[in-house]
């Protein structure tokens, strides 16, 4: 937490759009402990909370719409057909299918899961529209959510950590 509290510190709010934009593409930094970090900054006064949470939201939202695209591109190029062959896949589809919005809200509540959902509302082929009036609030909630939590009881997390 400390490393990334440096690297706010240093580049600002950029870095919080690039954890929350890159996070589910490979950046090793959990998004969870960054919503904390930032919610401890901002509880401190060293971060604005307005910005923060834009960045981090715009940030998530970015994520979300090219992972979106990028189950698009791989239905277009026939990984549905190739992934379609895995039983995990046919239960999580069948599952998708049933619970369709649902499906995409809920996967924002649990770690990992929230990254995969938008490409397989793609590979899917659900519409943009619906991924979007889904995804976007979802993530927007689940970051609103962990950041004013933290933002409340920063002074105590620190004291935890003290």
């Amino acid at each position: 937490m400390e490393q990334i509290m440096s690297l706010v510190s240093h580049y600002g709010y950029a870095v919080l759009f690039l954890v929350f934009c890159l996070g589910p593409f490979g950046i090793p930094v959990p998004t969870e402990v960054t919503l904390l970090a930032a919610g401890i900054m901002t509880a401190h006064g060293l971060l604005h909370p307005l910005y923060t949470l834009a960045s981090m939201a715009i940030g998530m939202t970015s994520a979300v719409t090219v992972g979106y695209g990028v189950g698009r591109l791989a239905r277009r190029y026939g990984f549905l057909d190739r992934l379609s062959r895995f039983n995990g896949y046919r239960k999580a589809e069948r599952f998708y299918v049933k619970h369709n919005g649902t499906a995409l809200s809920i996967g924002y509540l649990i770690p990992l899961v929230r990254y995969f959902v938008t490409v397989l509302a793609g590979i899917n082929g659900v519409p943009f529209k619906r991924m979007l009036f889904v995804s976007y609030p979802s993530a927007i909630v689940w970051i609103g959510t962990l950041y004013g939590v933290s933002c409340m009881f920063g002074h105590r997390i620190v004291q935890i950590f003290q």
